[in-house]
C-alpha cells in the first residue's frame, strides 16, 4: 500500500456518525489526540473548534432543520452551512460532545491495548 492509500485508510477509519434526531445524522472526522487541547479549551467542549476541524458531512437534512419555514427538501452538505446550523441548534451541539468523547475515549482505548499487547513479555 502507497502512502495515499494508507493517509486515505487512517483518514477513513477516523470517521463516524452521529445521530441528531430521527433520520439525521452529522459525519464527523474524530480529532487527532494533539487536537484535544483545541476541542477542549479549559476543559470546555468548544463547538466553533469541533465546526472547524471534525465536521465533514450529514444525512438527512432538510429545509426545515435549518430555518423555521423550511419544506421538507433534502439540503446537500456545505461546511459552511453545516456549521452555522451545528452552532445554532443546542440538542445537535450535546449530541455532538458525546460522540466525539466515544470517539476520544475508544481510540484512548485502541491505544492502550496495542500498547500493551507490543510489550515485551
Amino acid at each position: 500500500m502507497d502512502i495515499a492509500d494508507i493517509t486515505k485508510r487512517m483518514r477513513r477509519e477516523r470517521e463516524f456518525w452521529v445521530e441528531v434526531g430521527p433520520g439525521k445524522r452529522l459525519k464527523l472526522l474524530r480529532p487527532f489526540v494533539t487536537d484535544t487541547g483545541v476541542i477542549y479549551i479549559d476543559g470546555k467542549f468548544s463547538l466553533d473548534a469541533t465546526c472547524e476541524l471534525c465536521l465533514v458531512g450529514w444525512d438527512g437534512i432538510v429545509e426545515s432543520d435549518l430555518f423555521a419555514s423550511g419544506g421538507a427538501e433534502p439540503v446537500d452538505y456545505s461546511h459552511a452551512l453545516a456549521s452555522a446550523a451545528l452552532r445554532d441548534n443546542f440538542a445537535w451541539g450535546f449530541a455532538v460532545a458525546k460522540g466525539i468523547d466515544a470517539a476520544l475515549g475508544a481510540r484512548m482505548k485502541a491505544t492502550a491495548e496495542a500498547e500493551k499487547n507490543s510489550e515485551p513479555s
